[in-house]
């Protein structure tokens, strides 16, 4: 594909015309050059692991991600940063808020959490609750299912010394 045919896509002033000629008649390096990129990745093929709904709007009630040692170590390390702050390192809701302003936090052990579909938790980590600022942004969607996966392991942990 000659020079000139680039300036005639200033002459059309129209990516989309240029593009189709490059794809149409350009050299393989033209087309890297010149057409555009997508976004490795990101496609969203399954919208319920970005949502923790179905399609029908109901929170999920299991994980997608198994809990390996993998997942698990990862939303520790992630509950750790993110969470553990104002809900302490056993999820209890004792963290900097209530030590030294009184703010009463979330205790992933009282009954209402502990009834909470994976979903649920997973919505209120993307989207925030009450006091609670959302998290979509600054943790992706497969970390935030790993801290409920860790949140889960908390919650059955103390459930079974409890029981012991």
């Amino acid at each position: 594909m000659a020079t000139s045919a680039l300036n005639v896509g200033r002459f059309f002033n129209s990516h989309l015309i240029m593009a189709s000629a490059v794809q149409r008649f350009g050299s393989e390096e033209q087309k890297r050059r010149y057409l555009p990129r997508f976004a490795r990745g990101e496609l969203r093929e399954d919208e319920s692991f970005y949502t923790g709904q179905d399609l029908e709007g109901n929170f999920l009630t299991s994980n997608p991600l198994p809990a390996t040692e993998e997942v698990l170590a990862r939303g520790k390390q992630r509950y750790t940063i993110y969470c553990q702050p104002c809900h302490d390192n056993r999820g209890l809701g004792r963290g900097i808020l209530f030590e030294y302003g009184n703010v009463p936090t979330a205790s992933f052990h009282d009954d209402q959490r502990l009834a909470y579909p994976d979903g649920r938790i997973f919505d209120v980590i993307t989207n925030g609750f009450g006091l609670m600022q959302s998290y979509r942004y600054p943790v992706p969607a497969k970390d935030r299912w790993a801290i409920v996966a860790w949140v889960r392991k908390m919650q059955q942990d103390r459930l079974a010394t409890a029981v012991a």
